[in-house]
């Protein structure tokens, strides 16, 4: 696969908004989480990012078509809320959304260690990530280990959050 990481641009904008309605509504479905008001808000905050001049955002193409993204910047409210005070000026990783055909084939850790790496050469030494989805949180616990916060039943029982504070190696 030739995979391509850059900055999504103004024109993106519409194959953005389409990937990640399909990528939520797929991770909605596997999370068995039937709100749909609750997916077209996430959507629309994923969105709020794109346009974000405060959050950054990398997306991973193949053949010139968007397939994944990531984000780093301004904390979330779900994390900040439940967080101590002293650590809300960090900044977080968000926004980690890979096509499902593409999926499991290593284009989430191209999109990691790219920003990782752009991050470490601007001094970013320190972040969070957080996971409400039971079907991501495995995923980071293995790249993360154990999260940092674990809120039980955060979203209804059974559904937890996690929280992750990391250093950039």
């Amino acid at each position: 696969m030739n995979i391509q990481i850059n900055e999504p641009g103004e024109n993106d904008e519409g194959e953005l908004e389409s990937l990640f309605l399909l990528t939520i509504t797929h991770t909605f479905k596997l999370n068995k989480i039937n709100d749909p008001e609750d997916m077209l808000q996430e959507v629309k905050h994923q969105m709020n990012t794109f346009h974000s001049s405060e959050d950054f955002m990398l997306v991973a193409r193949i053949d010139n078509k968007i397939i994944g993204t990531i984000a780093y910047g301004k904390m979330n409210q779900s994390v900040s809320m439940n967080i101590p005070e002293s650590l809300r000026y960090l900044k977080e990783i968000k926004g980690v959304y890979i096509h499902p055909q593409y999926q499991s084939k290593g284009i989430g850790t191209i999109l990691w260690e790219t920003l990782l790496t752009r991050l470490k050469k601007k001094k970013v030494h320190r972040l969070c990530l957080d996971s409400g989805y039971t079907s991501s949180q495995q995923y980071w616990i293995e790249k993360l280990g154990e999260p940092t916060i674990f809120l039980k039943d955060y979203w209804r029982v059974g559904n937890h959050h996690m929280i992750w504070f990391f250093r950039i190696p």
